[in-house]
């Protein structure tokens, strides 16, 4: 399900990738297609960010030299964020997978990530998203 950048503008996305080149890539994509984008090189950067409001997804990275993506998820969630994850790798096993997707990701993307198949995840994983209901 693609969507035009007129509609998911004010989406944001946060991004947590250790490497340079392709979190500049994976926002420089982002932004072009309307979402807003904020973007971390360590986890633990995005932990301590205190984000304004919540995003309506995050894309990690599997591994990084603070913790992996999956233990980031999981802080993420004990930290309240509720918005759906994809997890992106340089190599994606079976095991890797049933992992992830057991750990709550909505899905893995493998790097180099392909421009539309990324946007595609995103936008998926945002419209399948069902946030909490608000308290009353």
């Amino acid at each position: 399900m693609a969507l035009s950048a007129g509609s998911v503008l004010k989406k944001e996305v946060v991004v947590v990738e250790d490497s340079e080149p392709v979190r500049k890539s994976l926002c420089l994509l982002l932004r072009t297609r309307g979402y807003k984008v904020a973007a971390f090189e360590h986890a633990e950067d995005a932990l301590q960010a205190g984000l304004e409001q919540a995003p309506d997804c995050f894309l990690i990275d599997f591994k990084m030299p603070d913790m992996d993506g999956m233990e980031l998820l999981a802080r993420l969630r004990k930290a309240g964020y509720t918005a759906p994850a994809i997890m992106i790798t340089g190599c994606i096993t079976p095991d890797m997978k049933a992992r992830a997707l057991a750990a709550g990701f909505h899905s893995l993307i493998e790097k180099p990530p392909r421009r539309l198949a990324l946007m595609d995840e995103v936008a998926d994983a945002i419209a399948a998203h069902r946030p909490p209901p608000a308290a009353a």
